[in-house]
């Protein structure tokens, strides 16, 4: 008899219940109870978890009972809140990538690189997918060891340098786990990819390892931006500013955007995509694993190991990894995750696996971390909680204008490339202190009369979920800031008139759902009547940090030379075409 059997009795009893009144308070019948007890039937999943909560068993009394017949258990209340934000799968989102008009990468935690736009493939001038089968061979630093790569990033030793930096910080730089006293990683897991980049491409070694011993560890809670300049065949050379932002912490997927830093460089990228062919939704497709054991498959050969060894990794010998790679063997949910945890397997790859078993998914370390749940596997994330001067420092060498909020959507600052813009008054930047809310800001007189698609942008940047909340006559609560902007909006008579707006533009359009990337663009039509056209984007200024950014990366190459003509040309060293009169902080 098995445990779960046990605990359905034990719990019957407990209620002084026999199974006839068991089965009237459950909606259960007496004779299926009987046989359940003496195992002579196995009940469906949803009968047992009814029966259970008919019984009185509380959540943690009914996870052992689930797991014990075989089923998924429910998740902790934190992890269901997280299912119900993420963003569901990848194939739904093909479009949305294709329909940037930048350079998209999508990686996942190895930084291998798993989905790319067309525009990506015109700038490496390859394919992806033919070039560079396997997804270890599709990691941003072995791509970048490889000759074509080498030949066309002309500062390669400052990038590279600074994924050595990130590593460095990653491995040798975490705080102690608070109970365990274990210290980061070491200095293994940075030797070990640069010996394996050694085999293979022998005179990229000594320049890794030059870097690592000469590049400083990256500054904790900074964001993750590069320069790129890159050299395309006909010798024309291209600037890019290139950011990682989440692009689902559910999934542990991180967007590699690569934003055109000067105006030659959009007029390329805009003749390169008149001839080059779009990605379809069918190519992109193509290259996702069909099914869970194709995925399975794939992580063991990209571990570099054997069904011997990846069975001894996870307590299986190396038929029975063999029967799980044939599909011959359905796993369980519990070997799903022992392979998480001892081998560290990917967001992606875990959850596309869970999801084509028909069980739910799992949200990888970063979204268990950011909830409060233990991580047993990954002991050393931190939390950063920049200080307002580390915030305006970080800020002031990004070249692009940003403004930065608080988690209660307060104006904390911007850089000074949104000051000389003059979008939106900026306060000083202050530890306590803040600006108006993110929603008085977009319904203001001055933002509505400046921004041309101002329907467009208010949809992207206020979720229709937020419209009840609108109405002070309706019951519940958005947060204490939310409601303090609102009253602060309804004060006056064109303020009432922008929520009118406001409500009207989420009746008339498709609004975006809370959990879509936040990508826009905006229209901004100058007083001298000029109009600057920008892709903005809303990101976490960090993964751990309570501070968002809108970024507003300039559009095509007209807003360039708009600065250059207001500004003059950049410094040496200064990213073009941006104002000489910026201040600069030295990068790491």
């Amino acid at each position: 008899m098995g445990d779960w059997r046990e605990a359905i009795r034990a719990a019957r009893d407990a209620r002084g219940w026999s199974r006839a009144q068991a089965a009237a308070k459950t909606g259960a019948g007496a004779a299926s109870i009987e046989t359940w007890e003496k195992g002579l039937r196995h009940p469906r999943r949803e009968s047992l978890l009814r029966y259970c909560e008919g019984l009185g068993m509380a959540a943690d009394a009914r996870r052992p009972v689930l797991a014990d017949a075989g089923y998924e258990p429910e998740p902790d209340e934190p992890v269901a809140e997280l299912r119900q934000r993420r963003r569901i799968g990848l194939r739904p989102y093909a479009d949305e990538m294709e329909a940037y008009r930048w350079s998209f990468l999508l990686l996942d935690d190895y930084n291998d690189i798993i989905a790319w736009n067309s525009v990506a493939e015109a700038v490496a001038e390859l394919n992806f997918a033919e070039h560079f089968e396997t997804l270890g061979e599709r990691n941003v630093v072995w791509l970048a060891a490889t000759p074509h790569f080498r030949d066309h990033l002309l500062n390669w030793m400052d990038l590279i340098g600074r994924q050595v930096s990130f590593w460095k910080m990653a491995h040798l730089s975490r705080p102690p786990d608070t109970e365990t006293g274990e210290q980061g990683q070491g200095a293994a897991p940075l030797l070990q990819m640069m010996m394996a980049l050694g085999n293979r491409f022998p005179g990229a070694f000594s320049d890794l390892l030059t870097l690592y011993q000469t590049i400083p560890a990256w500054r904790e809670g900074w964001r993750n931006s590069h320069p790129v300049t890159w050299r395309v065949n006909d010798g024309t050379v291209l600037r890019f500013e290139t950011v990682f932002r989440a692009w689902s912490e559910f999934d542990s997927l991180y967007a590699f955007d690569w934003h055109p830093a000067d105006a030659e460089t959009w007029r390329w990228v805009d003749q390169a995509m008149r001839t080059h062919e779009a990605r379809s939704r069918e190519h992109w497709e193509r290259e996702l694993p069909v099914r869970w054991n194709d995925a399975l498959h794939a992580f063991r050969k990209r571990l570099g190991l054997s069904q011997a060894e990846f069975g001894a990794r996870i307590g299986l010998s190396a038929d029975g990894v063999y029967s799980l790679e044939k599909a011959r063997r359905r796993p369980r949910r519990e070997t799903i995750m022992t392979i998480v945890r001892s081998l560290q397997m990917d967001g992606p790859t875990t959850n596309f696996i869970l999801e084509d078993l028909s069980m739910s998914p799992e949200p990888a370390w970063i979204a268990r971390w950011m909830s409060g749940l233990d991580v047993a596997y990954h002991p050393n994330a931190a939390v950063f909680y920049l200080s307002a001067a580390e915030l305006e420092e970080d800020a002031e060498r990004l070249p692009w204008p940003l403004f930065v909020f608080d988690a209660d959507c307060r104006l904390i600052g911007g850089n000074t490339y949104a000051r000389r813009l003059d979008l939106i008054p900026l306060p000083p930047f202050h530890d306590s202190e803040r600006g108006p809310h993110l929603l008085e800001i977009v319904t203001s007189e001055a933002f509505r009369m400046h921004v041309e698609n101002w329907e467009e942008v208010v949809l992207a940047l206020v979720p229709a979920p937020l419209k009840p909340f609108l109405n002070p006559t309706l019951p519940g609560t958005a947060g204490r800031a939310f409601e303090q902007a609102v009253a602060s909006v309804r004060r006056t008579r064109k303020g009432m008139a922008a929520i009118r707006d406001l409500i009207a533009a989420w009746e008339r359009r498709e609004p975006r759902t809370v959990d879509a990337r936040v990508v826009f663009e905006l229209r901004w039509r100058h007083d001298d009547g000029s109009l600057l056209v920008f892709d903005g984007l809303v990101a976490g200024w960090n993964a751990l940090d309570p501070y968002w950014v809108i970024d507003l990366h300039p559009a095509n190459a007209s807003t360039f030379e708009w600065f250059e003509r207001q500004w003059g040309p950049a410094p040496p060293g200064a990213p073009p075409p941006w104002p000489a009169a910026a201040a600069t902080s030295p990068r790491p």
